[in-house]
């Protein structure tokens, strides 16, 4: 079912949004008998053929920032949200669990058969902006500082990517090119990465 008479999306103007802007604006498609599970988070199919006849869900993610609206276009219809913080939990991180839906987010546990609504959505969350990344970036520069000597061949070291939701590939790259900048300003080069693989 494609949502687009139904929902729309208007796209805030929080000043948090910057380059996220452009691409923002979603195309809803929905799967009929499909729901959210109120516990996990995750999206699930009724069992009920009454229910499956009843329900749609979004089954991709959106990202929204504070300010962006959802609305009804349609008041034939009703919808509740289900949010995502953009963090992964520690065990997709630090053990070999991996999340059923490649979805590393942590669910806010803030849907149910209750929220269910006509009045449109204003989204209030604030994106989780992470310093883990610039602290590990100015541990591997003076790691590689500390241990240069004339002829050192220092390359950058890159293992356990994968493609999931939530993943990092964008913040990787920006790592890597953060990297490569700050050992430049120190005269040092890095002479290419070594991609260990997923």
């Amino acid at each position: 079912m494609n949502l687009k008479n139904a929902m729309e999306y208007a796209v805030g103007s929080s000043a948090e949004s910057g380059s996220m802007q452009k691409n923002r604006q979603p195309v809803w498609k929905a799967a009929k008998g499909y729901t959210i599970h109120t516990e996990s988070g995750i999206a699930e199919r009724l069992e009920s053929e009454d229910c499956r006849r009843d329900y749609y869900c979004t089954l991709h993610f959106y990202l929204s920032e504070p300010g962006d609206i959802l609305r009804l276009q349609n008041d034939h219809y009703e919808f509740a949200v289900a949010t995502y913080a953009l963090q992964v939990e520690d065990r997709y991180i630090y053990t070999y669990d991996y999340q059923p839906e490649e979805n590393w987010t942590v669910y806010r546990q803030d849907f149910s058969e209750d929220c269910f609504r006509r009045e449109e959505y204003l989204a209030e969350n604030v994106r989780e902006q992470n310093a883990l990344f610039q602290r590990e970036i100015q541990e591997t520069v003076c790691a590689v500082q500390e241990k240069w000597t004339e002829d050192t061949l220092c390359f950058l070291l890159l293992t356990d990517s994968h493609y999931v939701v939530n993943g990092t590939w964008d913040d990787t790259v920006d790592n890597l090119r953060q990297v490569t900048e700050q050992l430049r300003e120190k005269g040092l080069e890095a002479a290419g990465v070594i991609h260990l693989g997923d």
